[in-house]
C-alpha cells in the first residue's frame, strides 16, 4: 500500500476521522477496581504532516491538580502496524511511552 492510497481509503483515512474537538470524563486507577479520580478532560485532535499522523493535545486534572499531554498516532505502512507515542505532565514523568499493534475490531 502506498501513502496516497492509505490517505484516500485506508488506515490513514480512518485515523483522520478522529480529528476535532473532544470533551469527556477520564478515570484513573492506581489499583484494580478502585477509581482514584474521575474528572473532566478536553482535547484537540488534528491531522499533521500531510495526513501521516494525528496529534492529540489534551488537558485535564487529577485529584485537583492540572495536567497536559500530547499523543502522536500513526500507521506504519512498512510494518502494517498502528503506532503511538505519548507524553504528559503526570503519568510519564520525563519518559515517552511508545505503543504499537494491529487494528482491532
Amino acid at each position: 500500500m502506498k501513502l496516497a492510497e492509505s490517505l484516500e481509503n485506508g488506515p490513514h483515512a480512518n485515523l483522520a476521522k478522529f480529528a476535532g474537538e473532544w470533551t469527556g470524563t477520564t478515570k484513573t486507577w492506581f489499583e484494580p477496581d478502585v477509581v482514584a479520580d474521575e474528572s473532566p478532560m478536553s482535547g484537540t485532535i488534528k491531522v499533521i504532516l500531510g495526513g501521516r499522523f494525528l496529534m492529540h493535545e489534551y488537558s485535564g486534572s487529577l485529584q485537583g491538580k492540572p495536567f497536559d499531554g500530547v499523543a502522536i498516532f500513526g500507521f506504519d505502512i512498512a510494518t502494517n502496524k498502528f503506532q503511538m507515542a505519548w507524553v504528559d505532565s503526570f503519568h510519564m514523568s520525563t519518559g515517552v511511552m511508545f505503543s504499537e499493534g494491529d487494528a482491532g475490531g
